[in-house]
Parts: structure tokens; C-alpha cells; sequence
């Protein structure tokens, strides 16, 4: 299952994602090797492994956040 959301928080190159639709705060998920730099605020697209929402991983950034 693919859904979109914004990083929350990020530990040592993990990432928390707020799924807004399902007013869900992610686990601890890592990113695929071809996303480049992520940052809290950024909006990406998670894959998630099954339906509890409980494995997945990054697997793009639809829009970077301008500091």
C-alpha cells in the first residue's frame, strides 16, 4: 500500500511519517537508497509492506521544504 505523508522526526537515518488521511504517526522507516536528502517538513511517498501500517519504507519525495 503507497500513501503520502510528511516527516515528523528522524533518528540516526530513520524517519517518523504523519500519514495525514489515516491520522497515523509511522514507526521508524528507512529510505531507499535512490531518495536523496530527506527533511522534517518534506513530503514523501511511503510503501508500506502490509496493512497495519507497521513495516514500509521511503520511496520518494513529492516536495522538499525551503529553508
Amino acid at each position: 500500500m503507497n500513501l503520502k505523508g510528511i516527516i515528523s522526526s528522524t533518528d540516526n537515518g530513520l524517519f517518523k511519517v504523519f500519514i495525514k488521511e489515516k491520522s497515523y504517526l509511522s514507526n521508524l522507516l528507512p529510505k531507499c537508497l535512490e531518495v536523496g536528502e530527506i527533511a522534517v517538513g518534506d513530503e514523501v511517498v511511503v510503501a508500506f509492506f502490509d496493512n497495519n501500517l507497521s513495516a514500509g519504507a521511503i520511496t520518494g519525495i513529492l516536495k522538499k521544504v525551503v529553508v
